[in-house]
């Protein structure tokens, strides 16, 4: 299985690299084939095994691989790099050969050692991978005279001492650790501005205003005076156009009005090249010419009137004007100025019109407006709490919240730890972990725990042998010896706050498994119970669940078993607790007629699947009992999960592969059920009623109305609620409510 599609990456990779047209594009796509060409080599000599939570053969789990596409690795380390310039300065005047594992051996002498005591202070350094800290525990350790502890980590990192690099990179500042981040950091931003290229709809209106235009112009002007000019002149005159349009033409290719059939410049090009033919004009094409200068002027107005000019003089101001991609560079100028590892400040002045000196430098006008394009880029780039950019807009989804969600566990980290620059430490270590892009796992095995890091455990305040001395700069101060109850409670309201963020912006969604873990981590640090199911992938089920599914699973049916969400479900507590959990699903999905007896694949993987994250919730449940729902308005999240179900169907209505907005909606249904269930039955009933009531006429509302009505059968507890049959997104026979969407919409079944 994993052989076809790693050369089917190779292959798409290295047709990138050879054909792209934007050379950045192809040097990316030849790293890539790069990686691939390494994972198949490597696999053939069983070196790397795909699907183990440590895929390089002879290598510990801590040490970050290089992840390909779909969690496939290449084989090498991430943080296996080549010496930097201030490496190899280093080396150089302690005249130490240029390598790896002399560079790592200066770290830790006594030269090395007193750099990495004054970064701890400081905190001026930087990390791009976890093991760049490691070299930094070692140092902490050894000033707190917790010298066994530094020596088991050297230990664990002595057979990599020649590959990877275990020392920080020094910085000018200390990474700030407030709680605030952003979507892109200023670097990503100013690349994004300077990346950006002319759109090709704009740039063809410029070349139709600024070529086009004034051709048409140029025939008619010929047109009005061809009558009374000799013949030979005609025929000549004719032949100079045709020459100067195939030159034109051959030029200027993004716009097409020119050979469209049927234009005015396509019926004044033709009758040009008649005259230059045949120096004259048929009784059929004097009809059309005349037509055509008719419309034209009708339209445009005549040559040289008052309406015309003022046409043309708005064109030319168009053509004169800079391209969106040619200011959005200039920003992007602006924007690399900034510290280029964080985000930008409210109020950063960035998007203000050209200025004088811009205007020397680039030639592009003064007091040029900055485009709503490159003010939007800006504004992702923006740096402020979670909160705030949520209600801006700048977080679009709940992946783009669990990319944010790190800088909010980090700040918890250096928070709540009693040494201030271990804290620190800690989080940076923790940013640069949830980087580490997650592995293809099979046979229910976990990803890697950022506790699995052999430097990390001592650096907790947990794993602390006694007070340790403060690490601070003097005068700095010091925080007290935290207990344990303090640093539970503030890791609870974290996870509570992020986790509410989740289904208060996105309550139509799965909460996808980055932000799962991040809940984790911190309901771990809390010592919460809570169980929290991930999210698992139909292509890659083996079949079995885990035993934290097993227990949601069985939690989830016997709270809501009773509930108009257990009502519409059909939950059965008492057989989530007495079957496993497969075959529970396995004989729900077919007696629901979502499963046929002979189904495999991913569909039928899917179909079971499903049914675990209905007898779980999968998220929702856990989050209500945890109190992170606390205070939400359910008929306004319910409303708004309807509303992105009606989303997806409407999008399955427009693709060519209608399935997977299905079961985009069938999440969103399910969230939406589950809200209600929030509600008491009298509360549930009028809400459903209203909401049917006020859907539309297009397909897409007419399916929802029937649904809903369906669900208030179930509300109001009446007989035809038996013969409901629940919303579900998998199926392996033809999907009814697609069925039901395209008969709506009048679209013969497929």
């Amino acid at each position: 299985m994993t052989f076809p599609y790693a050369m089917g990456q190779l292959a798409r990779a290295l047709a990138t690299a050879e054909h792209h047209p934007d050379l950045a594009t192809r040097e990316r796509a030849a790293l890539r084939s790069e990686g691939w060409f390494k994972h198949l080599q490597r696999s053939a000599l069983g070196l790397i095994r795909t699907g183990d939570r440590a895929p390089l053969a002879r290598t510990p789990v801590w040490v970050t691989p290089d992840v390909l596409r779909g969690g496939f690795v290449s084989g090498d380390a991430a943080a296996q790099l080549p010496l930097d310039e201030r490496e190899l300065a280093v080396l150089s005047e302690a005249s130490l050969p240029a390598t790896r594992s002399a560079m790592n051996g200066w770290w830790l002498s006594e030269s090395g050692m007193q750099v990495l005591v004054r970064l701890l202070g400081t905190g001026h350094y930087r990390l791009e991978h976890p093991e760049e800290g490691a070299f930094l525990a070692v140092a902490a350790l050894l000033e707190d005279g917790d010298a066994d502890a530094a020596w088991a980590i050297l230990r664990e990192l002595g057979p990599w001492m020649d590959r990877l690099r275990f020392s920080p990179r020094e910085a000018r500042d200390a990474q700030p650790l407030t709680g605030q981040t952003q979507r892109y950091t200023a670097a990503q931003t100013a690349q994004r501005l300077a990346h950006k290229r002319p759109q090709a709809q704009v740039e063809a209106q410029r070349e139709a205003h600024g070529v086009w235009a004034p051709w048409e112009d140029r025939l008619v002007a010929f047109f009005e005076a061809w009558r009374n000019m000799p013949a030979e002149e005609v025929r000549a005159s004719a032949a100079v156009l045709v020459a100067e349009y195939e030159r034109l033409a051959l030029l200027h290719t993004l716009s097409r009005k020119h050979l469209r059939p049927g234009s005015t410049l396509a019926r004044l090009n033709a009758a040009v090249a008649s005259l230059a033919s045949a120096g004259e004009l048929t009784p059929r094409e004097h009809g059309l010419l005349d037509a055509t200068l008719r419309r034209a002027a009708d339209k445009r107005g005549a040559l040289g009137s008052p309406e015309r000019e003022a046409l043309r003089a708005r064109q030319r101001a168009d053509v004169r004007a800079p391209s969106h991609a040619a200011v959005a560079a200039v920003v992007a100028t602006r924007v690399s100025a900034a510290p280029p590892d964080r985000g930008l400040p409210d109020g950063h002045g960035l998007d203000g019109p050209l200025t004088g000196k811009e205007q020397e430098r680039t030639g592009l006008p003064e007091g040029t407006p900055v485009p709503e394009a490159a003010r939007s880029i800006l504004g992702q780039g923006l740096r402020a709490g979670v909160d705030e950019l949520l209600a801006r807009g700048v977080v679009p989804s709940a992946e783009a919240l669990a990319e944010l969600a790190p800088d909010l566990v980090a700040e918890h980290l250096a928070r709540t730890h009693p040494d201030p620059a271990l804290g620190r430490l800690l989080a940076l270590i923790y940013l640069t972990f949830r980087k580490r892009r997650t592995l293809l796992l099979l046979n229910l095995q976990a990803q890697v725990r950022f506790e699995e890091l052999p430097w990390v455990g001592p650096l907790s305040p947990e794993g602390e042998p006694g007070s340790r001395p403060s690490h601070t700069p003097s005068g700095a101060g010091r925080a007290g010896t935290a207990t344990a109850g303090p640093g539970q409670a503030s890791a609870l309201a974290v996870a509570r706050r992020l986790g509410g963020l989740g289904v208060q912006w996105f309550p139509g969604t799965l909460q996808p498994n980055p932000l799962t873990s991040e809940l984790r981590y911190l309901l771990g640090l809390a010592g919460s119970q809570v169980v929290l199911p991930e999210e698992l992938a139909a292509d890659i089920f083996m079949g079995s669940f885990s035993p934290r599914f097993e227990q949601a699973a069985a939690r989830g049916a016997r709270a809501l078993g009773g509930s108009l969400y257990g009502r519409y479900y059909r939950l059965d507590y008492l057989a989530a607790e007495r079957h496993k959990l497969a075959a529970l699903c396995t004989r729900r999905a077919r007696e629901l007629g979502n499963l046929t007896a002979d189904a495999n694949g991913t569909a039928a993987n899917g179909a079971v699947i499903e049914q675990a994250q209905v007898l779980s919730t999968h998220h929702l449940l856990p989050l209500l009992e945890l109190g992170a729902l606390e205070g939400m308005d359910f008929a306004g999240i319910a409303r708004r999960a309807l509303s992105t179900a009606r989303a997806a169907l409407r999008l399955a209505l427009e693709q060519d592969r209608p399935l997977g907005r299905i079961k985009d909606a069938a999440y969103a249904w399910r969230n939406m059920v589950f809200f209600l269930a929030q509600l008491s039955d009298r509360e549930a009933h009028a809400w459903v009623r209203l909401a049917a009531e006020a859907e539309g006429g297009r397909p897409e509302e007419r399916v929802l109305a029937g649904l809903l009505r369906e669900l208030d059968l179930v509300a109001q507890g009446g007989v035809g609620a038996q013969g409901v049959r629940a919303f579900y997104g998998w199926s392996t026979v033809p999907h009814p409510q697609l069925a039901r969407l395209r008969k709506a919409a009048g679209v013969q079944p497929r």
